[in-house]
């Protein structure tokens, strides 16, 4: 059996990506296999992203209504509903258009952690692990003052994510005192990028405070010591 929606049921999509920001140009109209959307043997109209494993596919349901299938949802990575009417159709569209704004907008901060381990780790095997000297807790004293400051004149994190990032920063200080240099780098980085994801920082707010954070440990490695994609 083969289905095809309506013009408008298809613009409905197109309306609902437009709404959200989202380019309607990274999609496409395709099919795929309904066995999530109650017909195993046939395929049916899919809305897919062009490098994202996100769809939203729709078919009737043959007591009326339709069945949908869609990633990402809301709460959860796959929504599957049946006997829907149209009107309940474009809620769930909606729903799904936000799913998507949020995960395309989202940087992925375990990646970004992987990336600027793999280079320090390479990095720091060039120096000793030796007990950071007075001069360099100088200069790393310099350079979280001016990662405080970012993140106390930071208008876009409120009083929690403030709050958690200073104490990370503190914590970072602290740990300079107790462990060898090349430990410290270690921690420094994972400290911060841990208290981002845990505080939910916005993904541009948190490439700022990143920023300001490898320009402090740029003095104390002596090298770049984030990717430029942070």
């Amino acid at each position: 059996m083969s289905f095809e929606l309506l013009t408008s049921q298809r613009n409905a999509l197109f309306t609902a990506l437009r709404g959200v920001s989202l380019n309607p140009n990274d999609f496409d109209w395709t099919s795929r296999r309904g066995d999530d959307v109650g017909w195993p043997a046939s395929d049916v109209p899919t809305l897919a992203h062009r490098s994202e494993p996100f769809y939203f596919a729709v078919a009737d349901n043959p007591y009326g209504g339709y069945n949908i299938a869609y990633s990402p949802g809301k709460q959860t990575r796959t929504v599957r509903l049946t006997q829907l009417i149209w009107d309940a159709v474009e809620v769930q569209i909606r729903d799904w258009a936000h799913a998507v704004r949020r995960e395309v907008s989202q940087v992925d901060l375990w990646a970004q952690i992987t990336g600027v381990a793999g280079p320090l780790a390479v990095a720091s095997s060039t120096f000793d692990n030796f007990p950071l000297t007075g001069a360099e807790i100088q200069v790393l004293e310099t350079g979280l003052d001016r990662l405080r400051a970012e993140i106390q004149q930071n208008r876009s994190l409120d009083a929690s994510q403030t709050q958690q990032l200073l104490a990370a920063v503190a914590d970072i200080r602290s740990a300079a005192d107790r462990v060898g240099k090349k430990d410290w780098v270690m921690i420094f980085v994972g400290a911060l990028v841990s208290t981002l994801l845990a505080a939910a920082v916005q993904p541009e707010v948190a490439r700022v405070i990143m920023d300001a954070a490898g320009v402090a440990l740029q003095a104390i490695v002596g090298s770049p010591a984030l990717p430029p994609s942070l």
